[in-house]
């Protein structure tokens, strides 16, 4: 993404390969709603961490909220890789430090995303913490594919 010229979209097509997201970040609260990934031309894409527990995700594609929980109790200014990991059928699994976390969360419509750390809706939700990285995968990893990309990630977490 280039925050300096026009948007640039990336389309995540669930049916073709699925997809995962992967984001190395530090929030300074989890527990205010905030935006790691989001979309410029609408609120119809975006990740946040939630502003109701500071153990849950939020993924909105095509305006279909899922809420994830972490059992991963996240600490202020600490930074954990958390990976979206999403099948064909869009069942979606949540990784955090490369744990599953309880529950899996269904959803078949295509995330558009174009923002790092905020979306169009509300500037107030911006990314108050530090992004490390940020892989997104046209297709879904299977287990020794997230162990290897954690494996080359884990220095990054604090």
């Amino acid at each position: 993404f280039d925050v300096s010229e026009a948007a640039t979209s990336i389309t995540l097509d669930v049916s073709v390969n699925g997809y995962c997201v992967i984001i190395v970040y530090a929030a300074e609260d989890w527990g205010v709603t905030k935006v790691v990934l989001g979309n410029s031309s609408n609120s119809e894409t975006y990740i946040t961490h939630h502003s109701t527990s500071p153990d849950k995700f939020d993924f909105i594609a095509g305006n279909t909220l899922k809420t994830f929980s972490s059992s991963t109790a996240l600490t202020n200014d600490k930074h954990y890789a958390v990976m979206f990991n999403t099948s064909t059928q869009g069942v979606t699994t949540l990784y955090v430090n490369n744990a599953a976390q309880e529950g899996t969360k269904t959803n078949t419509s295509d995330p558009v995303f174009s923002q790092i750390g905020t979306t169009n809706s509300d500037n107030s939700t911006s990314l108050q913490g530090k992004i490390k990285e940020i892989i997104i995968y046209e297709k879904q990893l299977v287990a020794s594919e997230r162990d290897q990309l954690y494996n080359y990630l884990s220095p990054l977490v604090s």
